[in-house]
């Protein structure tokens, strides 16, 4: 899913559609990802429930981008999200989840079939038409780089555009080798920060992080509780050299970002809270 930052999009060129995931305050369904259909769906299309960290992750929601620049995906899966949590509903009639049980959206645009359509394009395309030597790659996630530039670098090989290297292949690791270091559970502390430092350290690293935002809300688990995430932002600074020497201006972008989902957790919690004092 291509991130939000990149201007207005030419659809002449690359048709886009917005795609979005939610992350509810519920318990997940399962251990396992499962498939989900809405039964007033009339194109047979599935949406998925799966884990991330005990809460319930939902997804995928589609619509149009229609021309629109591509910051203003945000904006389309925020306007579609009330339609979006009432299909879930049906597809689980007894989770009975409001918008104020999202706890996240990850929002951003991915290719289309075709200008205005919210169909998405197959992913992980490698395509090979016009000059020779000339390799076109899109759709790919960030999850999927590796094995989509793998795939990438044999077609170039097999078109014999250049020759075959001499050195020896290196031997990668799996592409989700770091992946279990970015999960925190829902009561993870400052000491469990410290404890996985060298984790998050390489994840910095390896990951492509530029802000702390992308650590915390891209590359970990850790803006699932906005709350905690915002009282160790300054600690979590200390992890770059770069974040260290601009700490304000890193801790209020990262403020800026988990803005309304503080909000949505806290209405969350508040109502919960007076549910459970007017029970007792």
């Amino acid at each position: 899913m291509r991130r939000s930052g990149w201007g207005a999009a030419d659809e002449r060129l690359a048709p886009l559609t917005v795609a979005w995931n939610v992350l509810l305050d519920r318990p997940a369904l399962s251990g396992h990802a499962v498939a989900l259909r809405d039964p007033l769906s009339t194109d047979g299309t599935l949406k998925f429930a799966t884990s991330l960290g005990g809460r319930l992750l939902v997804g995928t929601g589609y619509a149009a981008l229609r021309g629109r620049a591509c910051e203003s995906a945000a904006e389309i899966a925020e306007a579609e999200l009330d339609g979006f949590v009432a299909a879930v509903n049906r597809c689980v009639p007894t989770l009975d989840a409001t918008r104020r049980d999202v706890l996240r959206v990850y929002s951003g645009v991915m290719p289309a079939v075709a200008a205005g359509s919210s169909v998405p394009r197959a992913r992980n395309l490698v395509c090979e038409p016009g000059p020779r030597g000339l390799f076109t790659v899109s759709g790919t996630k960030f999850t999927t780089a590796r094995s989509t530039a793998r795939r990438t670098l044999a077609a170039v090989r097999r078109s014999g555009a250049i020759r075959r290297s001499t050195v020896a292949e290196q031997e990668y690791p799996p592409c989700h080798a770091t992946a279990v270091d970015g999960l925190f559970g829902n009561e993870w502390t400052t000491r469990d920060l410290e404890a996985r430092r060298p984790a998050l350290t390489r994840i910095i690293e390896r990951e492509a992080v530029e802000h702390l935002d992308d650590l915390v809300l891209r590359r970990t688990t850790l803006g699932d509780q906005p709350a905690r995430a915002l009282t160790a932002a300054r600690a979590l600074c200390a992890l770059d050299e770069r974040w260290r020497r601009d700490a304000d201006r890193e801790v209020a972008r990262l403020a800026a970002r988990l803005d309304w989902r503080h909000a949505a957790w806290s209405m969350n919690r508040g109502q919960g809270l007076s549910t459970a004092a007017r029970s007792a």
